[in-house]
């Protein structure tokens, strides 16, 4: 009897061993190591980085507009306006008069001379029968340049009762007031006809 007692006391004690106890204490008893936590930046990434954004985001702003000062200075400034008469430089003209040229960009008084439409104004000089060729030119920052070649008369040509003047692609001129001209007088050839018709009689004309 008191060896089963002695045997059922020591289980008890092996049962109580700290040893054994530890194994088996729940983990919500233990004592946790800390864990780190951390935390992310603004989406992961670094001030450099949203520096780098912000200044390249002031210098397009800046940019931008600068650019859209400068192009309303460049469109409407004052110093780039054609006001004046003596802005609008004609050369080559002998028969054509200044004035006739200068009617061809009274619309553009007051516009900049960026605004002019150069091509549109060439053909409207070259619409001058007397004009063979015009170059129009801008010359910053508020001037134009118009360049002429005319046409060279070869014949007087009989309309009727008045004498006229033709070239040699066959274009009838007016007379000019005040010059004294010789050339031959031509027939046959009238204002109805089209113009590659009578270049084509005036070469004949000049051949013969």
């Amino acid at each position: 009897m008191k060896s089963i007692s002695r045997s059922s006391a020591a289980a008890d004690a092996e049962s109580y061993r700290p040893e054994l106890l530890s194994d088996e204490e729940p983990r919500y008893l233990r004592r946790q190591k800390p864990v780190e936590i951390r935390r992310k930046k603004f989406g992961g990434r670094s001030w450099p980085f949203y520096r780098r954004v912000l200044f390249c985001g002031v210098v397009g702003i800046a940019g931008i507009s600068a650019a859209w000062t400068a192009g309303r200075f460049l469109l409407y400034g004052r110093p780039m306006l054609l006001v004046r008469p003596e802005q609008i430089e004609v050369n080559g003209n002998h028969i054509v008069s200044r004035e006739a040229v200068l009617q061809q960009f009274v619309r553009d008084r007051g516009r900049s001379v960026l605004r002019v439409p150069l091509d549109s104004r060439r053909s409207a000089l070259e619409e001058i029968s007397w004009i063979e060729s015009a170059m129009v030119q801008r010359i910053l920052p508020n001037r134009i340049r118009v360049d002429l070649t005319e046409r060279t008369p070869i014949a007087f040509l009989r309309n009727g009762t008045e004498l006229a003047l033709i070239d040699a692609h066959g274009v009838i001129l007016d007379r000019p007031r005040g010059e004294d001209l010789q050339f031959p007088i031509v027939t046959g050839l009238t204002e109805n006809m089209p113009r590659e018709e009578r270049g084509k009689r005036m070469q004949l004309t000049r051949n013969s």
